[in-house]
């Protein structure tokens, strides 16, 4: 049952936005995959050296996230 309704909701979710974005849906998904890679790297990166910290994982985040959304009110 839960599996059910977390499919129906990422569905739901996934064609509500191709229906906003248009034909710019594919393009923001690959973007968005793309951030994701970085962000992993970087904080494996940051493992690696010791060096991770929150704050800057954070700026990272909330970077990344108005970059997608200035995209998105710009379409």
């Amino acid at each position: 049952m839960k599996q059910t309704v977390l499919k129906t909701t990422v569905a739901v979710l996934g064609a509500g936005l191709v229906s906003y974005l248009g034909t710019l849906a594919v393009p923001m998904l690959v973007l968005l995959g793309v951030m994701l890679l970085d962000y992993i790297t970087g904080m494996i990166k940051a493992y690696i050296r010791a060096e991770l910290n929150s704050k800057f994982g954070i700026k990272g985040i909330l970077k990344k996230l108005s970059h997608i959304i200035s995209l998105a009110i710009l379409r």
